[in-house]
């Protein structure tokens, strides 16, 4: 798409959005917290573009219900996985890769029962004792070593040296395409 500039606050005002793909631009500055309060998004997609923000503690406590795919990798997010995470219980699809979010894994991302793919690598992350087991219904990817940020020729490089080094260990090939 090629767009640049910051996300508005008033796109949180499409109270009945179903899908928000806002990829592969040039957005930067916070994910505006209206976003966050839309009770009807189902996909919410907004990866590789420059965004700089954590993501709210009481995210899907009040909304987001529905939300079944998010992707925010690819981006400058920061802080703690909001352990109110779970409560996004129709959670399929989780991307959080390429970013600097830090801390614990929540254990309460064990809830997630409809979860299917968790795509948590390049970050600053730690695994609680050991949360992550046989209990996930599809992967778990975590590297441990956050990329700089820097041209895209390093970024594409290190992605696939984490993919390989993922379809090693799993024997899972090419974690997650882009579109």
């Amino acid at each position: 798409m090629g767009l640049v500039g910051t996300l508005a606050p008033e796109i949180g005002n499409l109270s009945f959005l179903v899908s928000l793909n806002a990829s592969e631009n040039s957005f930067h500055g916070p994910i505006p917290p209206s976003i966050f309060n839309m009770s009807f998004l189902e996909v919410l997609e907004v990866r590789n573009n420059s965004l700089s923000s954590s993501l709210p503690l009481d995210m899907c406590i009040h909304n987001l219900h529905r939300l079944k795919r998010l992707r925010l990798s690819y981006n400058e997010m920061y802080g703690e996985i909001p352990s109110s995470l779970e409560k996004c219980s129709q959670l399929e699809y989780l991307s959080l890769v390429n970013n600097t979010f830090s801390g614990f894994v929540p254990r309460e991302i064990g809830n997630l029962t409809k979860l299917q793919i968790l795509y948590l690598g390049v970050n600053k992350l730690t695994d609680d004792a050991g949360m992550l087991g046989a209990a996930w219904l599809g992967y778990f990817w975590l590297a441990t070593e956050a990329p700089r940020r820097g041209d895209d020729d390093r970024r594409r490089r290190k992605r696939r040296q984490s993919e390989e080094a993922v379809a090693t260990a799993t024997g899972i090939d090419r974690p997650e395409t882009r579109e």
